[in-house]
């Protein structure tokens, strides 16, 4: 019987060291980041939107867009459109 009440003070001081070990380590998050993070999030999901919006559109090598893309071109087209953001121009040679 000792046993088991040992046990059980033990597993009560352990989740009690765990969740305030938990506690300490919590980043807190300031309001510029929190509004940075809402920032990123409402790009991501415009980036992704204008992206879905581009389906069926036809594939051409070399294409930018807007009626046609090849896979860089339509990646360039909707990070400029959409984030305002240039991506670097890669260019491969085909042989």
């Amino acid at each position: 019987m000792e046993f088991k009440r040992s046990l059980v003070k033990l597993v009560a001081v352990l989740s009690l060291f765990f969740t305030g070990v938990s506690l300490i380590n919590v980043p807190n998050l300031n309001q510029s980041q929190t509004v940075q993070a809402a920032s990123k999030k409402g790009k991501r999901n415009a980036v992704a939107k204008l992206a879905k919006k581009q389906v069926g559109k036809p594939y051409v090598y070399g294409a930018t867009g807007p009626s046609a893309f090849d896979c860089s071109g339509l990646a360039q087209y909707v990070y400029k459109k959409a984030a305002n953001k240039t991506l670097p121009i890669e260019l491969h040679i085909v042989r």
